[in-house]
């Protein structure tokens, strides 16, 4: 660097600059993907994850409504569609 400095070749300084900076633009990038990576992954983790939970408490709501239905007495059936109606469908 000093040599092209001394040199008075303005040119060749820059141009030496710039070879330098590349190597560390491209580590910058490099870093900043993994992390859009890590980033990406986890949240389709959480998403997977929600999911699944979901489903769960679909199941449990379904089968407190089923066990309801079972043990409801006689005449209260409307009262167990109409809770039925707000549950999803099966």
């Amino acid at each position: 660097m000093v040599n092209a400095f001394l040199a008075g070749e303005p040119h060749a300084l820059f141009a030496q600059q710039a070879s330098h900076a590349q190597p560390a633009i491209e580590k910058a990038q490099s870093y900043w993907r993994h992390g859009y990576e890590i980033i990406s992954g986890t949240q389709a983790e959480f998403a997977a994850v929600a999911d699944a939970q979901l489903k769960q408490y679909e199941q449990d709501a379904l089968a407190f409504v089923d066990s309801l239905a079972k043990k409801a007495p006689a005449g209260s059936e409307t009262a167990v569609v109409d809770w039925a109606f707000f549950l999803p469908a099966r």
